[in-house]
């Protein structure tokens, strides 16, 4: 019997070193393999690394938006995050495309259903505690995808309105502040959302820690432009693209109930097995590092 595989990193105290052996680059996948990582920095290289059949993915704006933005302002925000990985040129044009669906939203939960439309939701949550993700989390992004291939299925990041007062800060930060500037959350999302995990690259966005006001992760650094490259450069995936979601196109989940059986209901025969990988964004500079946890699994038919 397949099983669903819930995973979200929570904050630890510090470690003082490195405790594995570190491959020679710096940057890592996320892969099928649950098992938390021995410290933050430390890439799991057990299983199948994640990854996106196709280059071209959309993502759907909850259309009421939150802390204090537009709708508007938080598509400036979330587009200008994803147009940072979009530039990466891996030696043949661009490796990804990803760009905003041709509707917003009316879903702040993380689902994905195997029989119906679907949609990467990016919304912000004042209800992490419902759905168990850690209360002091940023953000957090949850990945579907296949446990024997690694192929993503689905993606949808949700913003903490509870723990996180988000801001847009200027280029140099802003001063005096507890907010966090919310591009810096977001590019460093879309990395997860694109199958990578934290980097050991103190420098690099995909590094696991992030403080109040930074802005440093609004831009890649070479670490993170080789992992993208290592997942999605020449031959990796096929050259055309399709942004329609699997099962179909549907940004709304709130028409339907709450949404919550969808992502383990009417599984097809044929559905391939799937699982369920969260991964967490930027948290108080206090909290300086996080370590995947896995929540009981949930059968799937």
């Amino acid at each position: 019997m397949s099983r669903l595989r819930a995973a979200a990193l929570a904050a630890l105290p510090a470690l003082p070193a490195l405790l594995a052996v570190q491959p020679a680059h710096a940057w890592c996948r996320t892969t099928t393999d649950a098992t938390p990582p021995s410290d933050p920095t430390a890439c799991v290289t057990t299983g199948t690394p994640l990854y996106w059949s196709r280059r071209c993915q959309t993502f759907s704006l909850d259309h009421r938006s939150g802390s204090g933005f537009t709708l508007e302002a938080f598509r400036g925000v979330v587009t200008r995050s994803f147009d940072t990985w979009n530039a990466v040129d891996c030696g043949a044009g661009p490796a990804i495309s990803i760009t905003e669906s041709s509707r917003t939203a009316t879903c702040r939960i993380a689902e994905y259903s195997s029989t119906d439309g679907n949609a990467n939701i990016i919304a912000f949550s004042d209800d992490f505690d419902r759905f168990m993700y850690p209360s002091d989390a940023i953000a957090v992004t949850v990945v579907w995808h296949n446990t024997q291939t690694g192929e993503i299925y689905d993606a949808d990041m949700l913003l903490n309105l509870v723990y996180a007062p988000f801001a847009e800060c200027p280029d140099t930060g802003c001063l005096a502040t507890t907010r966090f500037d919310l591009q810096n959350v977001v590019t460093h999302e879309a990395g997860h959302f694109l199958g990578l995990a934290h980097a050991a690259d103190g420098d690099a966005t995909m590094y696991y820690r992030a403080d109040p006001a930074e802005t440093a992760k609004r831009t890649l650094e070479a670490d993170d432009t080789a992992g993208l490259c290592a997942a999605y450069g020449a031959n990796t995936v096929p050259a055309e693209c399709s942004p329609t979601p699997r099962h179909g196109f549907d940004p709304n989940c709130e028409s339907e109930g709450d949404g919550c059986g969808c992502a383990v209901a009417g599984t097809p025969a044929r559905e391939p097995p799937r699982g369920l990988l969260a991964g967490l964004g930027a948290l108080l500079a206090a909290a300086v590092w996080r370590a995947r946890r896995v929540s009981p699994a949930a059968p799937a038919p």
